[in-house]
């Protein structure tokens, strides 16, 4: 699991031909990511309430010796409605998106 979570998360954008950009296509999470993320969302979320916070993802990084988990931009874009939490949804569609995005720069 260490490895979904050691990444700045980064949502990537396309380029469409008038030289404008447009959002890059949003990845639909898989069964597979969902209980997978699930889980690591359950462990990070130590006061079980339902949303993760900065200083709850800092903690569990600690503790097991991974230092700085996501970057601040990389928080601001899973934080869908910008309240400084992650549900559980914002943080399963910001990881496979930061995946997607990953995956992406790689394939270049």
């Amino acid at each position: 699991m260490r490895h979904f979570l050691i990444a700045a998360i980064a949502l990537t954008t396309g380029t469409v031909a008038s030289g404008q950009t447009a959002p890059a296509p949003v990845p639909v999470p898989t069964e597979l990511d969902v209980k997978e993320l699930s889980i690591i969302f359950d462990r990070v979320d130590a006061d079980r309430n339902g949303r993760m916070t900065k200083t709850e993802l800092s903690a569990y990084g600690a503790s097991r010796n991974l230092g700085v988990l996501v970057k601040p931009k990389g928080w601001r874009d899973m934080d869908a409605n910008g309240n400084g939490t992650l549900t559980k949804p914002e943080f399963i569609q910001g990881m496979v998106s930061g995946r997607a995005a990953i995956r992406a720069r790689q394939a270049k």
